[in-house]
């Protein structure tokens, strides 16, 4: 399993991504002048990865099948969210009966999409040569540990939690870079500084730029995935800021709010990603003011896999285009859980000729 876990990382970690699913992204849209970033960029490219990590390469080709279940299946979760907020005393039932007549099916339907994908693929008890998530969860079927539906549903675990998550934490960067140009300008300098001309950004040389760095931190703490993390329980009565919580009280941590909290981060609303350089902040969460997916023994078990996602996206369009907000974009709200405004358009204008870029 451990050489099969290096395979995984030559996959993930450079060749796969930047030789295959990169140019077919660059393909779809070089000539175009205006993209629907959200569609597009962020959930396209963010599925096509995720499905390399749990089947393998050639995997991403069944994007266009799983983004629109991905899609349908959140709505209805959004919807049933809203109930539980602001209906509490019938949330229950009224979320078994909507549990029963959309997501249920939904999930059969993803269910269904993943054994085709397994079937066609030929690797359901037949490891291949390059490792990938289903390998693991096939070897653990096989030998008993779990049983097939289980398998499925660790599948559906990433894809769920994994592909809007990411996404919209990728579309929220993208704005925030295109609306604060002077930023833009400073990342390019930085890579075509280090990087040079003809070198294309890979993941390794993410540790040589530390003002892209400071971008992501800066983008994950405006734009994170979840304004709140999932409920803990108070084991004992405690007071915290002169309030008194009884014991077995419902503690939900508001992580939106501490990214704006001006005592741990002056000007909070103001684009700074030069707040964090120099400073030594990592994404464990453990200093109590920067949390971006959990901390302790419930952090984000994706999160190694959502950060290489949204630095090989955001650092390869920003090497490669000058990004700005298609004109006919407008700032409007969309209400929902993971979105809250229209899709994102841009526009795009290529920086480098491809024949410059070393593949």
């Amino acid at each position: 399993m451990v050489a099969g876990q290096n395979e995984f990382k030559k996959i993930m970690g450079d060749d796969y991504v930047v030789n295959v699913l990169l140019p077919q992204l660059y393909a779809e849209i070089d000539n175009e002048v205006a993209i629907d970033a959200r569609t597009r960029v962020a959930k396209m490219m963010v599925m096509r990865i995720l499905l390399v990590f749990v089947f393998g390469p050639g995997a991403e080709q069944y994007a266009n099948m799983l983004v629109p279940l991905n899609d349908e299946l959140f709505r209805v979760v959004d919807i049933n969210n809203r109930i539980e907020f602001f209906l509490p005393p019938i949330a229950k039932p009224v979320s078994w009966v909507y549990y029963r007549l959309f997501q249920k099916g939904l999930v059969a339907k993803k269910h269904k999409a993943y054994e085709e994908i397994l079937s066609q693929r030929g690797i359901r008890y037949n490891l291949k040569n390059e490792w990938s998530l289903s390998d693991m969860v096939q070897e653990y079927e096989r030998n008993g540990e779990i049983n097939h539906h289980q398998a499925l549903q660790i599948y559906e675990e990433c894809f769920f939690g994994g592909q809007d998550t990411t996404a919209g934490a990728v579309e929220g960067i993208l704005k925030m870079i295109v609306e604060n140009p002077k930023v833009l300008v400073k990342v390019q300098q930085e890579m075509d500084e280090v990087l040079g001309e003809g070198e294309q950004f890979r993941l390794t040389d993410v540790e040589r730029l530390p003002y892209f760095q400071a971008l992501i931190k800066e983008g994950l703490r405006l734009h994170r995935a979840i304004p709140v993390l999932n409920p803990h329980c108070a084991h004992e009565d405690s007071t915290l800021g002169g309030y008194d919580i009884p014991k077995d009280t419902l503690v939900t941590v508001n992580i939106w709010g501490l990214a704006r909290d001006p005592e741990a981060f002056p000007d909070p609303y103001e684009v700074k990603p030069e707040r964090f350089l120099g400073v030594d902040t990592n994404y464990s969460g453990t200093d109590g003011k920067y949390i971006v997916f959990g901390l302790g023994q419930r952090i984000c078990p994706g999160q190694s896999v959502a950060l290489f996602m949204v630095n090989m996206l955001i650092g390869s369009l920003c090497q490669r285009y000058k990004l700005a907000l298609a004109k006919d974009w407008k700032h409007e709200r969309d209400a929902g859980t993971f979105f809250k405004e229209v899709a994102l358009h841009l526009n795009l204008m290529r920086r480098v000729d491809s024949h410059e870029i070393a593949g």
